[in-house]
């Protein structure tokens, strides 16, 4: 049964303080009462009663969050559906997550497809900000944003939740969350199956693309006119000498940004390379 007063509010923080949390709460070898602090302190203001169930997923969902420490960018996409996920089994289901089934998930889907305005924003929100420098949940967050185009937005057409759109990757992209949320939940042996494996068989909510998707990105000729300017560059001023290697590396062995720049949790290394072979035509290369 649906609580229909319920306004979502964010329970998991951002990447530090989750990999931070994750420390504090098996540093301090009472984990329950921990985890049950932290719900009652985001949900303090929100006039709704926490289910017991709630201290064990959230803890699960931790774990499962911790172990993907290493990139922010993966971090933070996971975040978003388990929360999603986590909001609605406590407030709408009411049912642990520990619990779902082929019919729980597709009903999770389905709810995602056209959420409650409530549970929507018109802009990008932080979870949690700071109020004479304490850190308090932000009441303006909602698990769910509504977006429009870039023409659109150039068109002058404003953001309307009523026209909320769950677009088809962004889809693709949840069910691979949840997928291996809970192929690691079996691994973990909290669960005994993956309930998406069902669905994605059936491909009940997928649909396949019928146009052809654009992609963009330079050519070869405009990639080889930027690294020449880089190179000129780099006979007049030796630092440039930096930016041939960041562009050949971009270029050359496709890294992303985020591989190539510094984080709190990783420095990137020329000991990080390595030379691997594959086999291509009966040939290794």
């Amino acid at each position: 049964m649906s609580n229909k007063p319920y306004i979502p509010a964010a329970v998991i923080d951002k990447y530090e303080d989750v990999v931070d949390q994750y420390k504090e709460i098996y540093a301090d070898g009472n984990s329950y009462q921990v985890i049950a602090q932290w719900l009652k302190f985001c949900f303090a203001h929100r006039n709704v009663t926490v289910p017991n169930f709630a201290v064990k997923d959230y803890q699960m969902t931790l774990n499962f969050l911790y172990s993907y420490r290493g990139s922010t960018d993966t971090f933070g996409a996971y975040r978003r559906d388990l929360e999603r996920l986590l909001q609605w089994s406590w407030f709408v289901r009411q049912q642990s997550i520990l619990k779902h089934k082929r019919e729980d998930i597709e009903a999770f889907v389905e709810f995602c497809l056209k959420p409650p305005k409530r549970w929507m924003s018109l802009k990008k929100e932080p979870r949690f900000k700071k109020i004479h420098n304490e850190k308090v949940p932000n009441p303006e967050w909602r698990p769910f944003e509504a977006h429009v185009n870039k023409n659109d937005h150039k068109a002058g057409i404003e953001r309307d939740k009523s026209k909320y759109q769950f677009s088809q990757p962004a889809l693709k992209v949840m069910f691979g969350i949840l997928g291996s949320f809970y192929n690691y939940l079996v691994q973990e042996q909290v669960v005994q199956v993956n309930p998406l494996v069902l669905i994605r068989q059936k491909s009940k909510f997928l649909q396949k693309e019928s146009k052809t998707q654009v992609i963009r990105r330079p050519s070869n000729q405009q990639w080889e006119t930027v690294i020449n300017v880089a190179r000129n560059k780099a006979i007049q001023n030796p630092s440039h000498e930096r930016t041939i290697f960041v562009l050949s590396c971009l270029f050359g062995i496709y890294l992303r940004i985020s591989e190539l720049i510094a984080r709190p949790q990783w420095i990137p290394t020329m000991g990080d390379f390595s030379r691997t072979q594959k086999v291509i035509g009966g040939l290794k290369r």
